[in-house]
């Protein structure tokens, strides 16, 4: 396991970059609570990159399970410019949150950038059955009213989740 660097730092850095710089930018939505059936991860990128699930290993938390990025992946791509308003609203949304609320592990966001101008960034947010709630739908937002794909995949999960 990595040294977990807090994401608000990181997603501080990402907004840093344009759209370019964040070609190969990652991101990785995993439900990891308590668990009675399969829920697909999801993963997305621009798509100038394809995704790459061994970028995301240095950020798993001992002790969570990761048994859905084994199995089902789900994914979609973006543009340049939709990632960068997605890390944008990221930003907001962290910095909005209040400290940990003691629910277990619900969901793990998970963010991986390598080989831009940026350097190597990569974070996880874990949070509860609410925050994930209101992560899910905040991503949902941030993505571009006619990536259908991408707004479609996200509420699968969301609905598997519950």
């Amino acid at each position: 396991m990595s040294e977990h660097r807090p994401p608000a730092s990181e997603l501080a850095r990402l907004t840093r970059g344009t759209g370019r710089d964040l070609h190969t930018l990652q991101l990785k939505l995993t439900y990891v609570g308590s668990q009675l059936k399969h829920v697909p991860t999801v993963v997305f990128t621009t798509f100038y990159h394809l995704a790459r699930m061994d970028w995301f290993v240095l950020q798993r938390r001992a002790g969570v399970s990761y048994a859905n990025d084994e199995s089902d992946v789900w994914n979609f791509t973006t543009s340049p410019e939709e990632i960068a308003h997605v890390v944008e609203m990221l930003s907001v949304w962290v910095g909005q949150q209040s400290s940990p609320d003691g629910e277990p592990p619900h969901l793990s966001l998970a963010l991986v950038l390598k080989e831009s101008r940026l350097g190597d960034i990569g974070c996880e947010l874990i949070c509860g059955a609410e925050a994930s709630a209101s992560l899910r739908y905040a991503i949902w937002e941030a993505l571009d009213e006619r990536n259908g794909t991408g707004r479609r995949v996200l509420n699968l999960q969301s609905e598997l989740i519950g």
